[in-house]
């Protein structure tokens, strides 16, 4: 397979790769015999996709905005542009799994939410959120939007699921103020992780305005570089350094069942042998 991998689809059907000419998708249904379906429509792929990587949104440079965001669909082996109005400079985009909502955030501080419907961009809300973000992610489900940045050292979740009318579902405290802040939500989207310097923690959003904090995880050996949530297993890791990767439990009940896999209870006779001033109490 030509170039280096950088986007996999939902269903492992398709993926982006970087090749000497930028970047391309590849149909990779048969592992054996990948095959081009078209270059994308940037020079660097910076880009924003939805799920299926059949839609691709990003920002190109404006003479007179500075940077406007561009929407592109994958019709036909190839890629048809989508305008996206408006009259200020764009800082970040952002597709929802499903590629039918465009989040845009402008440099004045507030963000857009569009509707994208066939060749059409439809302006549904513009809402000022309140930090100054180095990470905007959806949830898998499209539900939410997270922002973090570092000049408060904040995150806050928005409920997008109307994005006519966006609502503040949580907000919490970074692990650190660091610049490089990374997010990423469970699949089912009731918790999220926030990773940033050398810690990451994990949040529950099951119940609005009361996040819950369930797991922190401290002192890295290293800066954490990338961060994924693996559905299967239901954990959330962290890849140290560009290098190692540790998967994270949040489970504590699970942590000792897993550690005392293979371990024997004492018997009551042996209980009263080792510990002959104590109650039995199970161990593991």
């Amino acid at each position: 397979m030509p170039g280096r991998p950088l986007r996999m689809s939902e269903d492992d059907q398709r993926v982006v790769v970087a090749g000497a000419q930028g970047a391309e998708l590849l149909d990779v249904s048969d592992p054996a015999r990948p095959f081009k379906v078209a270059d994308l429509p940037v020079s660097s792929f910076t880009a924003t996709t939805n799920a299926r990587l059949d839609v691709l949104a990003d920002l190109v440079p404006d003479a007179r905005r500075g940077r406007a965001p561009k929407v592109w669909l994958l019709d036909g082996g190839g890629w048809r542009e989508v305008a996206v109005p408006g009259d200020r400079e764009a800082i970040g985009v952002r597709l929802s799994p499903d590629g039918r909502t465009l989040a845009v955030k402008r440099l004045d501080g507030f963000w857009e939410l569009w509707r994208l419907e066939g060749d059409q961009a439809r302006l549904m809300s513009e809402t000022v959120m309140g930090v100054w973000q180095t990470a905007y992610e959806f949830s898998g489900d499209g539900r939410f939007l997270i922002q973090a940045g570092s000049d408060l050292a904040t995150a806050e979740v928005w409920d997008v699921s109307d994005p006519a009318t966006p609502v503040l579902w949580a907000d919490f405290p970074l692990p650190s103020a660091n610049d490089t802040t990374l997010v990423e939500f469970s699949a089912d989207s009731r918790h999220v992780l926030v990773a940033s310097d050398r810690g990451a923690h994990v949040w529950d959003l099951r119940r609005q305005h009361r996040p819950e904090r369930i797991a922190a995880f401290e002192a890295f050996p290293e800066d954490i570089t990338a961060v994924d949530h693996w559905p299967a297993t239901g954990e959330f890791a962290v890849v140290v350094r560009g290098e190692t990767v540790w998967p994270l439990r949040t489970d504590p009940d699970q942590v000792v069942k897993d550690q005392c896999r293979g371990y024997a209870s004492l018997s009551a006779s042996e209980w009263a042998t080792y510990f002959p001033d104590m109650g039995q109490v199970e161990v593991c």
